[in-house]
């Protein structure tokens, strides 16, 4: 007994060429400036990029091999495009993964570094900062603004440690000062860190960009309507044979 008949849709047959574009320029290890190569952190960023480079590079150039390949089916040549370009971005895609767990974990340990002056949580330590915030909140704001100057600049973490550690009205403050006046302790005390994050910030960016790129540009290399359809053919005849296979032939017990 025949199976059931299956029609392919007409454009499954087609010769029409499909256009696999060139990689985007930004998917590049180039996208870093320049960093120390004992650089751990920075050195897995380049390297991250380079395996997209690579990617995006291999996808195209396999894909477009084959969609020349007109001796199979529109279809097949979508879906074998679409399964190779998945196949060559996943490591690096991957990659891209590890990199945000890396960098976050690095940046979010800067930030809580620097983020404001250890408090000193002795009684002394606390009865102090709650009168540094009295005196502040009854200054004018001129004359508040002019105090936590001086102390910035006289190297005093205490009144900074006392606006940090509660909340700014306290101080007679709005956050956006607050911020701003943190901003100025961070630059004094420390400038390398404040660096470091920018690097890695940027560093960060281009990696998140780069694999952002690869995803799309391994989209590109199929049209998925055609896989959905390619694909829906490809089954449908399979339990067509399975079905008809399994009518002809009874396994023996």
């Amino acid at each position: 007994m025949p199976g059931p008949q299956y029609q392919q849709k007409p454009f499954v047959h087609s010769s029409a060429v499909w256009t696999c574009p060139e990689p985007s320029a930004s998917m590049d290890e180039r996208a870093l400036a320049e960093f120390d190569p004992n650089d751990s952190l920075m050195q897995f960023a380049h390297e991250t990029l380079k395996s997209i480079r690579v990617a995006g590079r291999g996808c195209t150039d396999a894909c477009r091999a084959l969609h020349q390949d007109l001796s199979q089916s529109e279809g097949a040549r979508h879906v074998g495009a679409s399964e190779i370009a998945f196949k060559l971005s996943k490591p690096a895609l991957g990659l891209v993964d590890k990199s945000n767990e890396k960098f976050g974990q690095e940046i979010t340990r800067l930030q809580n570094k620097i983020a404001a002056p250890v408090p000193d949580n002795t009684i002394r330590g606390v009865q102090l900062a709650t009168e540094l915030r009295i005196y502040l909140r009854d200054q004018t704001p001129d004359a508040r603004r002019r105090e936590i100057t001086r102390s910035l600049e006289s190297g005093d973490d205490q009144t900074m440690s006392a606006i940090l550690s509660a909340p700014a009205m306290l101080s007679g403050l709005s956050q956006n000062e607050v911020d701003g006046f943190r901003l100025m302790w961070q630059r004094k005390r420390f400038p390398n860190e404040l660096a470091r994050i920018a690097q890695l910030e940027k560093a960060h960016g281009a990696v998140n960009l780069g694999g952002q790129l690869l995803l799309s540009h391994q989209l590109k290399m199929s049209a998925p309507a055609i896989v959905a359809e390619a694909k829906k053919f490809r089954d449908a005849s399979a339990d067509a044979v399975r079905a008809a296979t399994g009518a002809a032939y009874e396994p023996k017990h």
